[in-house]
This record gives structure tokens, C-alpha cells and sequence, in this order.
């Protein structure tokens, strides 16, 4: 958090808003950046769609910064599809960094490394191994990334995605059943299957307990 007198706000609210050129400001855009009075809702938004990011972020409004999800959904679908991730986006302004937003925080955490350890000459460090919970068919540590060729020209508005055709905003029919249930149960991800058994096991076992009293 960033103290502002005797207001708090967003340490990225806080960058975003004085990295800004537009200076002066009037009293109604300093309302606006403490969000007291009759404001309008600013945020920091982030270009990288990562949020411990202090460095890709712009100060605009709240809807401008919502609006940024599908973006960060297209990335994400085109990385797990193994298509080609563009570079920025064409759809904001400033654009959304495609390829950034398509990486793990893991990912991007690995890749700082491996760039700190190159500028001070040092060993670069054995590939680290893939983690059992990574989502996408590459995994990246070090620069250049292998799933996004730097001559990657893809358009957004050709491909007329939204978040709506996402992995996570898939609407088809669920591939995870249970065989244990009598009736057919389905599941959308691995997480949901497994709450469900744990859950069944909990009423399997209560029901017995109380069976015997």
C-alpha cells in the first residue's frame, strides 16, 4: 500500500498514477485517485496481467481495466492450443502484452533469474524440472520463448475470441465422470472431481458412524 496523508491506496494504483504524464491535476482526478467523493473508479492496470508486476501498468479507469480480461483469456487460450501468441494486443491502449500474459508467475519469476544471472556474467543454472501443476505444453525459464516466434504477426481480430471461448469459459460437455456415483456425474476440472469424492467419502463415513449408534 502507498499512504497519501491520511489515505492509503494500491502500491500499483499509486506507480501507474505518477509515471503518468498528464500533470497538473485538477482536485477531481486527485479524488479519483483516493476514491473519495463523487469519484470514478481508477485502477492500475496491468499491461502483463500479472499483479505483483510494477513495471507494465497504466492508470485508467476501472472498466478499461476489466475490459483487459479478454485479452489475458485469448493468451491463454492460444498458448494451450499451441498457436502462435502475438506480441501485443490490438484492441487497447496502451496494448496488452500477449506473450507476458500468457506465462506462469512461475514462469516469469524463472526468466528474471535467467536474465540477472546473464547481465552479471554468471552460469546460467540447470533447467529447472516442469511442475506437476503447469497447465500449458512448454515450459518456459529463459529467453527467447520457445511457444511465441519473435516474428509472430497473428491479429486478434482475426481470430474473434473472447473469454467466453476460453478453456475456463468452455460450455461443451465436461470429460471427468465419476464411476463411483450411481447417476452420471461430470466435472470440468480435476479440482472439482476430486471435492466431490472427498465429500462423498465424508458422508460415507458419517452415514456409518451413525448407523452403529
Amino acid at each position: 500500500m502507498y499512504q497519501f496523508s491520511d489515505h492509503s491506496v494500491n502500491i500499483t494504483r499509486a506507480i501507474a498514477w505518477f509515471d503518468d504524464k498528464s500533470w497538473p491535476r485538477s482536485g477531481i482526478e486527485l479524488d479519483n485517485f483516493l476514491g473519495c467523493g463523487p469519484y470514478k473508479n481508477m485502477h492500475g492496470s496491468h499491461t502483463c496481467h500479472h499483479n505483483l508486476c510494477l513495471i507494465h501498468v497504466v492508470y485508467e479507469t476501472a472498466d478499461e481495466n476489466e475490459s483487459r480480461k479478454d485479452c489475458h483469456a485469448v493468451a491463454r487460450y492460444l498458448r494451450k492450443a499451441s498457436l502462435p501468441v502475438p506480441e501485443c494486443c490490438n484492441k487497447h491502449q496502451p496494448p496488452c502484452l500477449m506473450q507476458h500474459a500468457s506465462l506462469t508467475h512461475f514462469e516469469t519469476y524463472l526468466i528474471q533469474f535467467s536474465i540477472f544471472r546473464t547481465a552479471n556474467k554468471l552460469p546460467p543454472l540447470p533447467q529447472p524440472s516442469r511442475p506437476r501443476w503447469h497447465e500449458y505444453p512448454t515450459f518456459e525459464f529463459q529467453l527467447p520463448l520457445s511457444f511465441c516466434p519473435a516474428s509472430t504477426l497473428l491479429q486478434m481480430d482475426t481470430l474473434n475470441l473472447k473469454a467466453s471461448d476460453s478453456p475456463a469459459g468452455h460450455k461443451g460437455r465436461p470429460e471427468l465422470r465419476c464411476k463411483f456415483c450411481p447417476r452420471v456425474k461430470s466435472f470440468r476440472s480435476i479440482i472439482a472431481m476430486w471435492s466431490h469424492l472427498v465429500i462423498s467419502i465424508m458422508k460415507a463415513v458419517i452415514t456409518r458412524s451413525l448407523g452403529k449408534w
